[in-house]
């Protein structure tokens, strides 16, 4: 079934992803307390969360091959992005990925592929992609939007995204570039350019310790701005 922009299943989403950001400083992965959950060795993913962004120099390989596996399988499975995986699996998995600088996830289910995509950029570096910084200014640029002047609306987000490192810069621009081909299968997939959105959007730009009002706001606005960066993808400059 598809997802309806502003319908119960998104409130639903956007409810259940508002108390998550604004828990997971207290709380582990699985609601455990982290101070009783420091083993290193437990596939906790938020272990690796301090210090992980400043080792990578590219695009992380983990998410180049979820791309690669998610386009050759995944490309006509209804769901997908959506479909949850198995949440253990996806930590052994990713888990496996900083302890040893590589895993092979060729042969992983295809959902468990898709939720080591999504869960690095939640639990594996220290903030949202866009940063902290950049937060509002992204998401001035969708408050600001002006629907008829789509040259001028290029023009602030191309500004914004300039003043991003290039790790990031390039990461986003991968990921946006999966999407505008994974939009296109959405015969299949049931899953269009709104509903990859509302999937990805707050997975990529988000802020922990909103208010509930400012957190589904926002949370709206960064599901539109990843709605036209799939759009514009090859009008911006990356």
């Amino acid at each position: 079934m598809e997802w309806v922009i502003g319908g119960s299943i998104v409130l639903s989403a956007s409810l259940a992803g508002y108390y998550f950001y604004n828990r997971k400083g207290e709380e582990g992965e699985n609601g455990s307390d982290n101070k009783n959950n420091n083993n290193n060795n437990d596939g906790n993913i938020n272990n690796y969360k301090q210090d992980v962004i400043e080792k990578l120099e590219g695009v992380p390989k983990i998410i180049t091959d979820s791309i690669e596996i998610l386009l050759r399988d995944g490309i006509e499975t209804e769901g997908i992005m959506r479909i949850s995986g198995t949440d253990v699996r996806i930590k052994e998995l990713i888990h496996e990925y900083f302890e040893n600088g590589s895993v092979d996830i060729s042969n992983e289910d295809i959902h468990d592929v898709a939720g080591i995509f999504k869960r690095f950029f939640l639990f594996c570096l220290k903030g949202s992609i866009f940063t902290l910084e950049l937060y509002e200014d992204f998401l001035d640029v969708e408050r600001n939007n002006d629907i008829e002047d789509e040259e001028n609306y290029l023009q602030e987000l191309q500004t914004v995204i300039n003043k991003l490192p290039k790790w990031n810069r390039e990461t986003i621009h991968e990921v946006v570039k999966f999407f505008s081909i994974l939009k296109d299968h959405e015969e299949k997939t049931k899953m269009g350019i709104k509903n990859l959105s509302i999937v990805i959007g707050p997975t990529l730009i988000w802020k922990e310790n909103l208010p509930l009002d400012r957190y589904l706001d926002d949370n709206q606005l960064s599901c539109n701005l990843v709605t036209n960066m799939i759009i514009y993808h090859d009008r911006i400059e990356w």
